[in-house]
């Protein structure tokens, strides 16, 4: 199976990131694009790497035949890219460095994720961060492990709904009575490890996002299913569930056209 390959390269996976990690502090800020958003924008030399040197390392297993959706591309990347299948029922995604703006600050809380999807499932995700020497590895919907505890201190706030972006008191307007009184929070804004990892150490109450990224903004939405957390979804004609195959490329990467909402505890 695809999700076999992945894992016997997560060695591999570390070891890259790492090593990217390296370039923090040593390389500078470069912009992509011009969305209005720092966080979407920013890009360095770092990300490159990273990305060339997974692929370069994918490119010789059966995952040459996914489908591909990496987060970065360049006159250096694109051949490369483009040897992975144009259309497949697996979709191989990649966040080189998802917080590229902790990155160039010189803070530890960035990470690489590696994503895979058959259709409409998540089989598998990885996200390492180098700097804490913590991973986090969901399987289908079943399984998932993590390293160990998040070697962070991190602000108790269990009334508070984080996010990336966007404003989700107008996004999930229409889902604020399961909130009752408790109150949207930009991550940054608690904690600038963000708002993931607030929500994975079981710090705030719950993970709101609307047109999550498919290499980063999904692997909270895959944690909750794995976990059996309180999920609901919605996809851009209503319904119920979240269509991982209507996404567009934009400025600010590939998004889903739909929404999740996640808090602690089980499923209702």
């Amino acid at each position: 199976m695809m999700e076999e390959v992945l894992l016997d390269l997560e060695a591999r996976v570390r070891e890259i990131a790492q090593q990217g990690g390296e370039f923090q502090g040593q390389v500078e800020a470069l912009r992509k694009s011009e969305t209005g958003s720092a966080a979407a924008d920013v890009v360095t030399q770092a990300d490159y790497w990273v990305q060339r040197e997974l692929l370069q390392c994918f490119a010789n297993t059966p995952l040459l035949g996914c489908q591909l959706v990496a987060e970065e591309s360049s006159a250096e990347l694109n051949p490369l890219m483009e040897r992975f299948a144009s259309e497949s029922e697996f979709q191989l995604l990649i966040d080189p460095i998802d917080g590229t703006k902790r990155f160039v600050e010189g803070l530890p809380y960035f990470s690489t994720i590696v994503s895979l999807r058959h259709q409409q499932r998540c089989l598998y995700t990885f996200c390492y961060y180098p700097k804490l020497n913590w991973w986090i590895r969901l399987l289908g919907e079943e399984s998932w492990e993590v390293s160990g505890r998040i070697p962070l201190s991190l602000p108790v706030t269990p009334r508070s709904v984080v996010y990336t972006a966007g404003q989700p008191e107008v996004d999930f307007a229409d889902w604020q009575e399961q909130l009752g009184d408790w109150r949207w929070v930009k991550g940054d804004s608690l904690h600038p490890c963000g708002s993931k990892l607030l929500y994975l150490s079981g710090s705030v109450a719950g993970y709101a996002s609307s047109k999550p990224n498919l290499y980063d903004g999904l692997m909270i939405y895959h944690y909750a299913k794995v976990r059996r957390q309180s999920l609901r979804e919605q996809d851009s004609r209503g319904h119920a569930s979240l269509d991982l195959d209507d996404w567009e490329n934009t400025s600010r990467g590939a998004l889903v056209r739909g929404r999740y909402l996640c808090l602690q505890g089980g499923a209702n």
